[in-house]
């Protein structure tokens, strides 16, 4: 292994404050920064250029924040695993070093879980890396380009990268009817790291739904595979929820 150096509710971000005492970390998003990018700008050139693009796996210390519109639920440490494309696993751990919340995002599902509540809430969750087959489209206006996957002549995935640098600023899932989801990155701060490594970025603040942020810093990256036991779908719990339910009920 080398060493480099996903979302809730309102309801359920409620529970998670009632479990917090004193948190600490947080992260705040900044642009990218990275070298002029002199290499070729194409459809092709950009994809590969992607956040997480070409990392085998990724497990990392994070600094978290989350919040739910414009009011902070509360600061954490945690833990961050990734496994290609983008099956992603966030841990959050209170002072104590309990564990508040675990997240998991895989195979276009969603699971949330508070262990405090044991109750599971789940969703939709599309993968935010380009589609099998689709068809990527660049433009370049209001100095940024920005990289569309087409399928069946609709965009379904949208990318914007840093003019100067090139870089991945964010990426957003165009759904029809499904849960609203963006990522934004900043910070390439390992871009002199091992080349698998170069597009992790060092911060992400990710939105889903109606309001909820989560943010948060990469701390010391170690890259490598990760074993798919470490990122679990299909959790027992005794109350199960879905969450699009728990909007509804807001």
């Amino acid at each position: 292994m080398q060493r480099a150096s996903a979302i809730t509710t309102p309801i359920l971000a409620m529970m998670i404050s009632l479990t917090m005492s004193s948190c600490m970390g947080t992260a705040t998003v900044k642009m990218p920064l990275g070298p002029v990018y002199n290499g070729p700008v194409s459809a092709d050139a950009l994809t590969g250029r992607i956040a997480f693009s070409g990392v085998p796996g990724l497990r990392a210390g994070i600094n978290a924040r989350l919040w739910q519109g414009n009011r902070s639920v509360g600061a954490f440490k945690g833990a961050l695993v990734m496994r290609p494309p983008d099956d992603m696993r966030v841990v959050l751990y209170n002072t104590f070093g309990t564990t508040v919340m675990d997240i998991v995002r895989a195979e276009g599902r969603l699971e949330a879980y508070l262990p405090s509540k044991d109750a599971l809430y789940l969703g939709d969750a599309p993968s935010m890396m380009p589609p099998a087959g689709a068809r990527m489209v660049l433009e370049s206006r209001d100095g940024a380009h920005y990289l569309y996957a087409m399928q069946g002549g609709s965009a379904v995935r949208e990318y914007a990268f840093d003019k100067r640098s090139a870089m991945n600023t964010r990426a957003r899932v165009i759904t029809r009817g499904g849960p609203f989801m963006e990522a934004e990155f900043g910070e390439y701060p390992f871009l002199h790291s091992p080349a698998h490594a170069s597009y992790i970025p060092g911060t992400v603040v990710l939105r889903y739904g109606r309001g909820f942020r989560l943010e948060f810093s990469i701390e010391e990256p170690e890259t490598g595979e990760v074993p798919p036991r470490l990122i679990p779908l299909g959790r027992d719990a005794a109350n199960i929820f879905d969450i699009s339910a728990l909007d509804a009920a807001e």
